[in-house]
């Protein structure tokens, strides 16, 4: 459950959110994922990032948020329920580095939204990014 520190029942979720020669660029929805049937009832545990060529001056951003399910219309626009931030904290990559795990302030998930339903979907935004660019970025979701 919740606090465990077994990792044998997670299920991992990788995202490509730039392609790898490709320079990180700030804005909302520049990755989407759909909750399958699998992850229902799960919550978000751990995130990670990575980059392939690290970016200089200033640190790489993300943020996650959860959309409501939708069958009409756009998804993961407006505001209130049906969009919720799934990080008190963002994902960090600081300047000059290419992952998380050294980032010197971890990446906070917001308790109150960390869980799950089948087909809503996740957004990944880039709040920032550094002022030479890193290219390529991969993005690791944890559910449990």
């Amino acid at each position: 459950g919740e606090g465990s520190a077994s990792s044998s029942n997670r299920r991992v979720v990788q995202a490509l959110v730039f392609g790898f020669a490709t320079a990180t660029a700030t804005g909302d929805g520049k990755y989407y994922f759909r909750v399958p049937s699998p992850l229902n009832g799960m919550s978000l545990v751990a995130v990670a990032a990575n980059v392939i060529d690290a970016g200089t001056t200033n640190a790489t951003n993300i943020d996650i948020a959860r959309c409501a399910a939708t069958t009409a219309g756009a998804i993961c626009t407006g505001t209130g329920a049906s969009i919720a931030d799934m990080l008190g904290s963002n994902i960090t990559i600081d300047s000059g580095e290419n992952d998380t795990a050294t980032a010197a302030a971890a990446a906070v998930i917001d308790t109150a939204n960390d869980d799950v339903t089948t087909g809503q979907v996740l957004r990944i935004d880039v709040d920032a990014v550094s002022i030479i660019p890193a290219t390529g970025l991969i993005v690791t979701l944890e559910f449990q």
